[in-house]
């Protein structure tokens, strides 16, 4: 499959993933009485303990999930996989205040999610992160 044709079903699913999180979030909280979202998605934002909404890159990554099968189930010419988790080939030095460098010595990384082509060759590479966060913290 050529790129540009990888990268079409890609902002598919991102678009479609940003307008069920949206939805969701509008009206699918803990202690809510909104129930009828059964065609979006199932997973609702908890509160925390002390009853505020409790947000994190976990719903985004569900939401995202669950349009990739969507996505995958709809086309009849993309054949993808995807891991979580997912090590990083190169091993790396971490440190609060500077950027990840390749580093033998160091360790891996891992990419939130990765997507893989029919014969599991990494063709994406997907990070989610919530709360804006600073550039050396992915």
């Amino acid at each position: 499959m050529e790129t540009e044709e990888i990268k079409v079903h890609i902002d598919n699913v991102i678009k479609k993933t940003f307008e069920v999180i949206q939805e969701v979030y509008n009206r699918q909280k803990e202690n809510s009485d909104y129930s009828e979202s059964k065609e979006t998605s199932r997973i609702i934002f908890p509160h925390n303990r002390f009853d505020e909404k409790r947000i994190s890159e976990q719903e985004l990554r569900f939401v995202f999930v669950e349009q990739l099968n969507k996505e995958i189930a709809n086309s009849n010419d993309w054949n993808v996989f995807y891991s979580v988790e997912t090590p990083t080939k190169d091993t790396y030095r971490f440190s609060d205040t500077e950027e990840p460098r390749i580093d033998p010595n160091g360790r891996s990384g891992n990419f939130d999610l990765v997507i893989h082509d029919d014969n599991f060759k990494r063709i994406a590479l997907i990070e989610f992160k919530a709360n804006n966060p600073a550039p050396n913290e992915y």
